[in-house]
């Protein structure tokens, strides 16, 4: 099968569908453009609206039930938030005291952290058993740490290297 165009006329044609295709698309993004503005038109308003000022009359008098109802909103926020404002230490700081006790030797793996009343952490990785041992010593030494455990079998090497301490504080 041969083609009946030259090739000069093939390549015009061809240019000229390109030309059209690229035309085309464009005019296809442009409306979905379009139709993506008129979509935020409504939300434009509103906050437009919205930021009016408001008028000079105050919506509530001093000891009406409105207030009495914020002061019992800020009341209750305060309640849910104040355990978290009233840490002691925040768990970066605890992270990074148990992690600088780390003797050489010692690789840390994962760390897992809860915040409690005693808070829980616990370390895991690998070592040798005297790095393991002396590890274990330096956490208990740390006031930080109120109770350091290490399994058995990491003490006498019965887990090839594996350990995972758990550390008890107020954190």
């Amino acid at each position: 099968m041969t083609n009946l165009l030259p090739p000069k006329s093939l390549s015009d044609a061809w240019s000229m569908y390109r030309a059209r295709f690229l035309i085309a698309g464009s005019l296809v993004v442009l409306v979905f453009a379009g139709v993506a503005l008129l979509a935020l038109v409504p939300s434009f308003l509103a906050l437009r609206i919205s930021a009016a000022p408001a008028p000079a009359q105050a919506t509530s008098t001093p000891g009406s039930p409105q207030d009495a109802a914020d002061i019992l909103r800020a009341q209750a926020l305060v309640r849910a938030v104040a355990p978290l404002a009233a840490a002691a230490t925040s768990s970066d700081a605890v992270i990074a005291e148990a992690l600088s006790l780390r003797p050489a030797g010692i690789r840390v793996t994962h760390i897992a952290f809860a915040i409690g009343t005693p808070g829980q952490m616990t370390i895991s990785g690998t070592g040798s058993r005297d790095g393991i041992s002396a590890y274990r010593d330096a956490l208990g030494k740390d006031p930080y740490f109120t109770a350091v455990s290490v399994p058995v079998g990491a003490l006498v090497g019965a887990d090839n290297g594996q350990f995972s301490i758990t550390i008890s504080g107020t954190f």
